[in-house]
């Protein structure tokens, strides 16, 4: 019928809109663990990982892996369980994933965030 038809005109001009405006916008996923790619390419990623007890390592696996590389990692490690310790970052191959370690390996998990750009 043609209120049918024209239900699926609408329906399909709606999701031609939204494709557009993903486009224009970027791909995302704005959750605690997320992404933001932009149109230019410009990739935007965080998240939080903690290392397991009795270990110094923790490890991220980006969930879109850059092209080229990201440029800056940034993490800021919490004192949850722990104190008096420090996170720097380890092993990268600075597409697919990266790793921070801590001074101690004392018997618990602490949680890093991280933030990291690149293409």
């Amino acid at each position: 019928s043609t209120e049918i038809n024209n239900v699926k005109d609408q329906i399909t001009e709606h999701n031609t809109y939204i494709n557009n405006l993903k486009s224009y916008f970027g791909d995302n996923s704005i959750n605690e663990n997320g992404y933001y790619k932009l149109p230019n390419g410009l990739l935007l990623q965080w998240g939080s990982t903690s290392n397991s007890r009795n270990s110094n390592i923790a490890r991220v696996h980006f969930t879109i892996p850059y092209t080229v590389g990201f440029f800056n990692i940034q993490f800021t490690g919490q004192w949850r369980n722990s104190n008096n310790h420090f996170w720097v970052l380890g092993n990268t191959d600075k597409r697919t994933f990266f790793e921070v370690c801590k001074n101690n390996s004392v018997e618990v998990g602490d949680i890093v965030y991280w933030f990291a750009i690149g293409i």
